[in-house]
């Protein structure tokens, strides 16, 4: 270290010992304030966690009773919960904790329990840890299948074959597999959710995908990615500036909310997207029917064939509408411009198009 340094270093500890003789309470009788008192305060502090230990505990619960969910709750670490054909709760606890030595670090670990709480037709498992050091945890969870989870907190989630699910304020990664359903809450994370019976989240800052969802799907997102890809079942989502993305979906498609993106690709029944300062993008390659509207973004049609159609699209105040793939022209009519076609003398199913201030393109495309 050069004197420089040393300098900084020497008025800091100057200028913290200078503010503490002002505002710590009066030293107790016999103990006076000094420079080297503080400096070997913040030595022992330094000192307090510079040893770390690991301890494991296992046990099962007998759940042979009307039990219907475990809630888990004080987890900090990683969350593995696996369904099995199994009539009882099988556990295993990994608590890392820090202390002043090794000795000391192993007792705060073994401190930090699991307890059961009895809830009735509920069992309550939740981490209780000591007021020393610092504990991080991690648990193995055996469930039987018929059971249901409720999960609060934890980080690096995963979930695989179980009745029901519901996350309570999780975040970070989360993978869920074959649960039949799923709900609650998740952001700042990436989740991955596949073979789902149906599924009601909302979503904060979350990077979602979705796949194989057997049942009907209800989110509220925003300010993250969503992709929802082969799955069936009524969608409904409702989103605030977030991308959202739909693959070969077999089930109505609701959409509403404002900003973000929205792309629907070969959707298999009627689409519906009613949004504000959105854009919008649709893959047909097959004749359902579709109604967008937007304002202030884009709205790109895309028709692979081009399915028989009823193509209405129309904009008011600002913005212009091509078919230049189709040798279309749009009719103007003050602030308003609108085509109105009929693919292969289609009449029944109808592509309604709006927007306010934006264009509308329409191309053929895949």
């Amino acid at each position: 270290m050069g004197k420089r340094e040393l300098l900084i270093v020497v008025g800091f500890l100057v200028a913290g010992a200078v503010v503490y003789q002002f505002t710590a309470p009066p030293p107790a009788e016999g103990r006076s304030f000094t420079l080297r008192r503080l400096i070997d305060e913040i030595r022992s502090d330094i000192r307090r966690d510079s040893t770390n230990a690991t301890v494991t505990v296992t046990g099962t619960l007998d759940v042979s009773r009307a039990v219907e969910e475990v809630r888990l709750s004080g987890i900090n670490g990683r969350v593995e919960v696996h369904g099995e054909d199994r009539d009882d709760v099988a556990y295993e606890v990994r608590v890392h904790s820090t202390g002043p030595d090794a000795t000391l670090a192993e007792s705060y670990a073994r401190r930090s329990v699991l307890i059961e709480d009895d809830l009735g037709k509920s069992i309550w498992l939740r981490m209780d840890y000591p007021p020393e050091g610092q504990q991080r945890s991690e648990i193995t969870l055996r469930l039987p299948r018929r059971m249901a989870l409720r999960l609060e907190g934890g980080n690096a989630i995963s979930i695989n074959a179980l009745r029901a699910l519901r996350l309570e304020a999780v975040t970070g990664e989360a993978v869920i597999d074959d649960v039949a359903e799923l709900g609650g809450t998740h952001r700042n994370g990436r989740l991955t959710v596949t073979g789902a019976g149906s599924v009601s989240l909302t979503l904060t800052s979350s990077r979602a995908t979705f796949t194989g969802v057997s049942g009907p799907i209800a989110l509220r997102a925003s300010r993250g990615e969503t992709h929802i890809s082969d799955s069936t079942g009524a969608v409904e989502i409702e989103q605030t500036s977030n991308e959202l993305r739909l693959v070969g979906h077999d089930g109505t498609i609701t959409i509403s909310g404002t900003g973000g993106e929205v792309y629907v690709e070969q959707p298999q029944r009627e689409v519906r997207v009613d949004v504000r300062n959105t854009e919008v993008s649709v893959t047909l390659d097959r004749a359902v029917p579709v109604t967008v509207l937007t304002t202030n973004q884009p709205i790109v049609l895309r028709l692979a064939g081009p399915p028989p159609i009823v193509l209405d699209a129309r904009i008011t105040d600002r913005g212009t509408i091509t078919a230049d793939d189709f040798q279309l022209m749009p009719t103007v009519d003050g602030n308003q411009s609108s085509i109105e076609h009929a693919f292969d003398g289609a009449r029944a199913t109808r592509v309604l198009l709006r927007n306010r201030r934006d264009d509308i393109v329409i191309r053929l495309g895949k």
